[in-house]
């Protein structure tokens, strides 16, 4: 994307919010995920059971979850109208270690017994094809609380760079661009 149209989608993005210039309008452009769903298998379920069983042989029990922030309202948008590219490479291991499946359980109270069950509970019908099995259409099927501390921190490098420039340089409103097969979609989110 050249560094004019760029800016044109700035201009044009803080007219429409009534705010004064494109310098008001931090924008990313980020690369979404392309690929159809798929019927998840009994043999990526087998996969899955086999390694979350590896997992929690190894989990060591403790006391008390760590508490994470809370993704912001920018990142909510961001990522679910990505459809999860950075999810592409889960498998059936979701980037899942020992640690996750403990401050699972600690932030459950310290249950089920069974963590295997609990997260083959959430495999959802349908998933991405070559992502990440609980990577379905309508985002993550496994709760944040159950989720790998991959998942729950990541952020890919174009909202990285935005949510670095939105603290440097503070606008009052950020644009993520997604290019797909030639078709722009865009998500808009009012600054704080």
């Amino acid at each position: 994307m050249y560094e004019q149209e760029k800016w044109e989608l700035r201009a044009e993005t803080a007219r429409k919010l009534g705010l004064a210039s494109a310098d008001d309008v931090a924008l990313a452009v980020a690369k979404p995920l392309a690929r159809p769903t798929a019927r998840v298998s009994g043999r990526r379920r087998q996969r899955l059971r086999a390694r979350l069983a590896e997992l929690e042989d190894q989990m060591e029990p403790i006391a008390e979850a760590p508490q994470a922030d809370a993704p912001s309202a920018l990142l909510q948008a961001a990522c679910g109208a990505c459809r999860g590219h950075c999810c592409r490479d889960g498998g059936e291991h979701a980037y899942l270690k020992p640690e996750d499946l403990a401050r699972a359980r600690a932030a459950l109270g310290g249950q089920p017994e069974d963590m295997v069950e609990l997260y083959l509970g959430f495999v959802p019908r349908r998933s991405y094809q070559g992502s990440c099995i609980f990577h379905s259409a309508k985002g993550c099927a496994l709760p944040r609380a159950l989720r790998s501390s991959v998942c729950r921190n990541f952020l890919c490098s174009p909202l990285a760079a935005l949510q670095a420039r939105t603290r440097n340089h503070p606008a009052k409103a950020a644009l993520v661009l997604f290019q797909d097969l030639g078709v722009k979609r865009r998500v808009c989110v009012r600054l704080p």
